[in-house]
């Protein structure tokens, strides 16, 4: 996926941001089904994967509204894992139409680095100040599902 969004032309306080968002991965699932009626079934099972994502956040500050004494450029880069065990209740209306609910724990951890720099224009001086960066994030989610096989 891909998300960029601006703060559009400089606003009365003198700001213009810009920041672009990308993620992506690959993964695996591996899923159960447990007949339960001749068209009800179980499935329950889990997915695991690799993710990769990257934010770009560029800002300008101007005090006066027409000069730019402060910019900032910042990318963070991370990479790391998901897994999301799961279970779920399907009907199956035909051979071709089904649907169900699902519901999933997930878990989700990257580790990366942040690149850096920062420039202040009353003094001429870019600061740069890049760190490693470590995230996880865990959660149940539920959807309902439709699904159809040609």
């Amino acid at each position: 996926s891909r998300r960029k969004s601006s703060s559009g032309p400089f606003s009365s306080q003198g700001e213009l941001t810009t920041i672009e968002y990308r993620s992506g991965g690959v993964g695996l699932g591996v899923w159960k089904l447990i007949p339960l009626s001749s068209s009800v079934y179980a499935q329950w099972g889990g997915q695991l994967g690799y993710v990769r994502t990257e934010n770009t956040t560029n800002s300008a500050r101007s005090y006066s509204g027409f000069d730019l004494p402060y910019s900032s450029f910042e990318t963070e880069q991370t990479d790391g894992f998901k897994i999301a065990p799961g279970a779920g209740v399907f009907y199956q209306f035909n051979s071709r139409f089904e649907a169900g609910i699902e519901v999933k724990y997930s878990y989700q951890s990257e580790k990366g680095e942040i690149e850096a720099n920062y420039f202040d224009g009353t003094t001429d001086y870019w600061q740069p100040n890049n760190r490693d960066v470590k995230s996880s994030e865990a959660g149940i989610s539920g959807q309902a599902l439709v699904r159809i096989y040609f």
